[in-house]
Order: structure tokens, then sequence, then C-alpha cells
């Protein structure tokens, strides 16, 4: 089987899988899950490294999109430090004409209108746009446990100079 071919087929099974993912509100998967998911159930592998190949079935499964108000289907994949990835903007950029100047804020408002599109059982209020757990904790400030991160322990300065001394505790400047 050719490579193109290959893609396709993994493309055909890529948008069920993430229509099934939308499903339930506040779900994401990796590029690795996404990649592991398509290769098995289009029944087609690859040696090819993930990153050479799951961008053209992502970029793909966007192209199929016919309707301009259809969510992104691709804000549902994220990479393993759960930030969305880079091909991401660009694609929201081809369709809305613009490349967004928050690409997490514009996949979380993507995901949002994708858990209502596909049936994900919405909180009361509707459900609001979520940053995935590491993403809301970077950009919280806190731990993605919910505690506050904690000031980097303060390094003891030189005497002499009063420059922060390195780890080893000797003075460069000095000695």
């Amino acid at each position: 089987m050719s490579y193109d071919d290959a893609v396709v087929a993994w493309t055909a099974v890529a948008v069920p899988h993430l229509e099934e993912v939308a499903g339930t509100y506040g779900a994401f998967v990796t590029y690795a899950e996404f990649g592991e998911a398509v290769q098995e159930a289009a029944g087609i592998r690859t040696k090819v490294l993930l990153h050479q190949w799951v961008g053209k079935v992502l970029a793909a499964v966007t192209a199929e999109a016919t309707d301009p108000d259809e969510p992104l289907l691709t804000a549902l994949v994220v990479r393993k430090d759960q930030a969305i990835g880079a091909g991401y903007a660009k694609a929201a950029g081809r369709r809305d004409g613009e490349v967004p100047d928050d690409p997490e804020m514009h996949a979380a408002k993507e995901r949002l209108k994708l858990y209502g599109r596909y049936g994900a059982t919405l909180p009361s209020n509707g459900g609001e746009p979520r940053f995935t757990p590491r993403i809301a904790a970077v950009r919280s400030g806190r731990l993605a446990s919910g505690a506050p991160r904690p000031d980097p322990p303060k390094r003891p300065a030189c005497p002499t100079c009063f420059i922060t001394l390195p780890a080893s505790g000797l003075c460069h400047n000095c000695e």
C-alpha cells in the first residue's frame, strides 16, 4: 500500500474516532493516542515516526470539513505536554482567515463546540471553554494538583561582589 493510500485510510477512520472523543465533555487525545487509534482502526501500521505522518492526517481531517461553522475536530488532539500543536494554529488560520492570537484558547472554544455537537453531557450552564489540565495549571501558576506553585529556592549571594552564587557555592567572579 502506498503512503498516500495509507493517509487516506487513516483519515477515514480519524473523523469517527475524534467524533467519539468529542462525545465526552473535557476529553482530548494526545498525538500518540490518536496515531495508535487510527492505525488500529484502519488496520494499517507504519514504522514511520509519528510526527512525520500524523500532521498529514490531521490536515486532511481539517480539509474534509465543508461547513465553515463546523468546529475543528483537530482541536481535540494535543501534544504529550497537553498543549495544542503548531499545525492547529495554521489550520485555524486557513479556516478563519487569520491565525489565532491565542491558539490554546481557540482550541478550548472549539472543543466546547465539539462537545455540544457530538452529544457530550454538558454542565447545566452549558459548559465553558476549558484548557487541558496541564495548560490550565501553567496559566494559573498552579501545579496540576491545584496546589500553588512554590517560589523557586533563593540562592545565597557572594559576600564580596553580591552576585548570586551558582549551585557549587563558589563565586566565579571573585575566585
